[in-house]
C-alpha cells in the first residue's frame, strides 16, 4: 500500500480502500473453516472475490460492479 500511494498518507487515495478490502479478504481466505459442503462453496466464492478485487479502482466501483454484490 505504501508503494501504491507513494508513501503519501495525508491525501485521499481511494484505491487504498480496495487494497484494504483485498488484504482483509486474503486474511479470510487463509482462515481455517469447518469442512462442509456449504463452507466449501462460501470459501470458493470468497477466493473468486479475492482474486478479482484488484481490478477495481474505487471501493464504490467494487460494490457496484462485483458479481458477488449483485442481486
Amino acid at each position: 500500500m505504501r508503494q501504491a500511494n507513494s508513501n503519501e498518507w495525508s491525501g485521499y487515495q481511494p484505491h487504498s480502500n480496495v487494497l484494504w478490502i483485498h488484504y482483509l479478504s486474503d486474511k479470510l481466505c487463509s482462515m481455517k473453516f469447518r469442512r462442509s459442503a456449504g463452507m466449501r462453496k462460501i470459501k470458493a466464492a470468497l477466493t473468486r472475490f479475492h482474486n478479482g478485487v484488484l481490478q477495481y479502482t474505487f471501493a464504490t466501483d467494487l460494490l457496484n460492479n462485483c458479481p458477488m454484490f449483485q442481486s
